[in-house]
């Protein structure tokens, strides 16, 4: 990974950006590979489900401590991930998805390191982005819905096909704050 002033990681936020990064990457690997070998092995979704749900508990521990205010910032933006995390897991064993290729899991935003090409990858349905190692700082994120989810899957679709998307609603109800994060992924 390159490094240093001037490097995809330079700046302030690194340490931060490191985080959020690595919790998806997580999720996504365990994901992926728990669906890959569900057909084979009884347990795996089980065994997959608690270690997500137990890295929650453990960022969940670490809001116990005195932090500083920016590095309680960003444990409650890891929390907030992973609660999502750990909901979207359970609905895909509640829905028996078997399958990486199963839209339910498709439908979701991933996080891959792509090691021969040495970059990220974001993936959702059928697009991928390479990361754009863009940081937009430690912000507090909003509660990611299932609206929040079609809202990422609509935008990602528009932006795959080179068009654009225009969230619309009433005031105060995240689409500014959905577009930048699906933006700054």
């Amino acid at each position: 990974m390159a490094g240093g002033a001037g490097g995809r990681w330079g700046g302030g936020g690194a340490r931060e950006q490191l985080c959020l990064l690595g919790i998806q990457f997580l999720w996504t690997r365990w994901s992926q590979e728990a669906l890959g070998r569900v057909k084979t092995e009884k347990n795996v979704m089980a065994v997959t489900s608690k270690k997500v749900a137990g890295m929650l508990t453990e960022l969940s521990v670490i809001t116990t401590k005195d932090l500083k205010p920016l590095d309680r910032t960003n444990v409650e933006t890891l929390i907030t991930i992973q609660v999502h995390n750990r909901d979207i897991f359970d609905e895909l064993v509640k829905k028996k998805v078997k399958d990486v290729s199963d839209f339910e899991w498709m439908k979701q935003l991933r996080t891959y390191w792509k090691p021969d090409i040495d970059d990220c990858i974001i993936s959702i349905a059928d697009v991928e982005f390479e990361y754009c190692y863009e940081y937009l700082g430690c912000k507090e994120r909003l509660v990611i819905t299932p609206l929040t989810d079609r809202c990422y899957i609509t935008l990602s679709q528009a932006v795959g096909m080179y068009l654009g998307g225009y969230p619309a609603g009433p005031a105060g109800t995240g689409k500014t704050e959905t577009t930048k994060v699906r933006c700054g992924v």
